[in-house]
């Protein structure tokens, strides 16, 4: 039974704003996992996208090794929400705007795996799972909305038709997962709690 996620105004996500420069993730606590990683990753980052066609807000996890202060690779299958939102996108010749939610709360992550349609929104599993609404807030430079509660966004674009090296990182199962050229993340903003 669905709970649906409400818009408010505010949210403590945004009582500090990054953006330009400021906006450096090489800041943040982002850590090496697996002695073979390629880099430093972002793995329990819940992603926010809106697919162009649909205005469904896919939601989901996906591995971002940092590059740089501003930049991100990710491994982003198309068979996932948002990995399927990009590729629209990118067959428009658009960048695609997502948000990338750290500290969202047990309730978003654990609706973020949820296995339903496509056509439904997860933030409905997660609100169902709090047992009350998910309160969301418009990012503030990309066409998402996140957590009002959350820890820290990070707001930016994955560029159309371009792919760098990702990888290898060591997957939960033992395994590497191996170097591939995946989309590049452009970051625009970092909002945050003081």
């Amino acid at each position: 039974k669905p709970i649906a996620p409400r818009r408010v105004a505010t949210g403590a996500c945004q009582e500090v704003v990054l953006t330009g420069a400021k906006a450096d993730c090489t800041a943040l606590p982002i850590v090496i996992h697996s002695e073979l990683d390629a880099g430093r990753y972002l793995t329990a980052g819940v992603m926010f996208g809106r697919d162009p066609e649909t205005g469904v807000l896919g939601v989901g996890l996906q591995r971002m090794q940092l590059k740089g202060p501003r930049k991100f690779g990710v491994n982003m299958p198309a068979e996932r929400r948002v990995g399927r939102a990009v590729l629209k996108a990118e067959d428009r010749g658009e960048r695609f705007g997502v948000a990338v939610v750290l500290g969202a709360g047990p309730f978003v992550d654990l609706g973020s795996q949820a296995k339903i349609a496509h056509s439904q929104e997860k933030l409905g599993v997660a609100g169902a799972l709090a047992g009350r609404p998910i309160d969301l807030v418009p990012c503030k430079t990309v066409d998402a909305d996140v957590p009002a509660d959350a820890e820290i966004v990070i707001e930016g674009h994955f560029l159309p038709k371009v792919r760098e090296p990702e990888g290898p990182f060591g997957e939960v199962a033992g395994t590497y997962g191996l170097l591939g050229d995946r989309h590049v993340f452009e970051v625009s903003a970092i909002t945050m709690r003081r």
